[in-house]
């Protein structure tokens, strides 16, 4: 086979693999294309999910899922489907603080968004606002939050990691 007719043919083999899958599930990668299949990525998750729906495998697929692509939705759905089955103060505090970790603000804050307005004195609820406002760079609103408090907690809040330094 001469180079001419390799080159056509490796030129070949990679359209062929590249019309594969439609354009939208291909992802640039250091200028190069890697295939990653969303749809059935996820279809395999959800099997995992159906024959295991603890929390620790839950976690564990999220994460893998973040891990892999950049795409939270599929992430703070399993979480949703979790909650909809266990709809527990715990539960929703853990995956409220998972939520906030994985930079999933919108679960985050439908989350503690309720269990602040049922209770505005809740530690938890409060510390997961201020956090969430936190994370959004929202310190005005946050503030606000603790400001309605009756009672300070005991609880530290960071705003700013930076410290000025003068000199």
């Amino acid at each position: 086979m001469s180079k001419a007719e390799e080159t056509q043919e490796t030129q070949e083999t990679q359209e062929t693999q590249e019309n594969l899958y439609p354009d939208d599930v291909y992802i640039e990668d250091r200028g190069c294309k890697k295939r990653i299949v969303y749809i059935i990525a996820s279809e395999l998750f959800d099997f995992s999910i159906a024959a295991n729906g603890s929390f620790d495998n839950v976690n564990r697929v999220a994460y893998t899922w973040l891990q892999s692509c950049n795409d939270t939705t599929y992430a703070a759905k399993i979480y949703r489907n979790y909650l909809a089955q266990d709809d527990s103060r715990q539960s929703k505090l853990r995956i409220g603080t998972i939520a906030l970790r994985y930079d999933l603000t919108g679960l985050a804050f439908s989350i503690y968004e309720p269990l602040l307005q049922a209770n505005p004195q809740d530690p938890d609820a409060v510390r997961g606002m201020v956090d969430f406002y936190r994370r959004t760079n929202d310190f005005e609103r946050g503030v606000e939050v603790l400001d309605r408090l009756e009672v300070f907690p005991t609880i530290v809040f960071r705003f700013d990691t930076r410290i000025p330094v003068e000199g």
